[in-house]
């Protein structure tokens, strides 16, 4: 791989993993030029191409409505929802009758439109039949419905040409299920990495219930291995402390393996290794140790093949706490 390529594959991993590393830092800053109008869960939402509440009766004879109904996501499965155009300065863009322009857009579960690697929007793949127009003194307006293909033949893949093929051959990330500790101490335990045919980044998220354990210390790959200082897994493994909104006695440790030359580590492996505190006062009993498997909802795992990323899909095996 020259270096034109690896920099070109390294800045397309960081965009695919942007969201989730940036989530554990400062807040986002606003994205100019879109503006998100609604956010709805219903079955379909309905976009009128001319907006008939700034026209007087003598258009009201004359002037047509086109609408056609959308899904609540496309083709591919991805949430979609109309969004109004705007300017650089963040302003709505109208046509020569004033009524904003809109279009649709594909949004993650925030409600947020989802951009490429280059940052642009990524256009929702959705066939849709031709919509009927009727004139608006009828007050009578007709949809078209969208035709959904049988994408059943092409699981693994998506059809959107801005995103990247999806496999269900992820790694399994494992916490030990036999860890013990008395009240007031240290443990340590290391996060096993299982069936991995290959990933250049791995993302994992870890709740620590503050009510019974505190962070102390993380170290990326096995402290205990004989070349750790120069394993690929303690140099590309960093570690973001992260409060969920909304949660108390909550901290999220998210751990991030993520290789700069975009090259595949293969093989069975140690993640991290990762040491906690029993509270003094925690009570004797078994705790679970959890992943957050849904994270911020985007790409947990990435795989480069042929110069190309593709998306893996991660299972995590949670662990459990003995107090004595």
């Amino acid at each position: 791989m020259d270096k034109k390529k690896s920099r070109l594959i390294t800045i397309a991993l960081a965009c695919l993993l942007s969201v989730s590393f940036a989530s554990c830092g400062s807040d986002k800053d606003d994205k100019k030029g879109t503006t998100v109008v609604t956010s709805t869960t219903e079955a379909s939402k309905t976009a009128e191409k001319n907006d008939d509440s700034k026209s007087d009766d003598k258009d009201d004879k004359d002037t047509e409505v086109t609408t056609v109904t959308l899904p609540e996501k496309d083709d591919d499965g991805s949430k979609i929802t109309v969004i109004a155009v705007t300017d650089e300065n963040n302003k709505a863009v109208t046509d020569d009758k004033g009524a904003e322009v809109t279009k649709v857009a594909i949004v993650d579960d925030k409600g947020e439109v989802v951009t490429d690697a280059k940052g642009s929007e990524v256009a929702p793949n959705i066939a849709v039949t031709e919509a009927t127009t009727t004139t608006k003194s009828d007050r009578i307006v007709t949809t078209a419905v969208t035709s959904a293909p049988d994408n059943s033949g092409n699981a693994e893949t998506t059809k959107n040409p801005n995103a990247a093929p999806v496999l269900p051959d992820g790694p399994v990330l494992t916490i030990p299920d036999n860890i013990e500790a008395a009240p007031g101490e240290e443990f340590t335990f290391k996060i096993s990495v299982t069936g991995n045919a290959g990933y250049s980044s791995l993302i994992a998220w870890l709740d620590v219930n503050e009510k019974y354990f505190e962070y102390v210390s993380f170290e990326g790959g096995d402290p205990d291995s004989s070349n750790h200082k120069r394993s690929v897994e303690r140099m590309n493994t960093s570690l973001t402390e992260y409060k969920k909104p909304g949660t108390t006695d909550l901290n999220t440790l998210v751990l991030m393996y993520f290789d700069p030359q975009a090259k595949n580590l293969t093989g069975d492996t140690t993640f991290a290794t990762v040491t906690l505190k029993a509270k003094d006062d925690v009570k004797p009993g078994e705790y679970e140790l959890c992943f957050d498997v849904e994270a911020d909802g985007n790409a947990m795992s990435n795989r480069v093949v042929n110069l190309d990323p593709v998306v893996l899909t991660p299972t995590y095996v949670n662990g459990t706490v003995t107090i004595k």
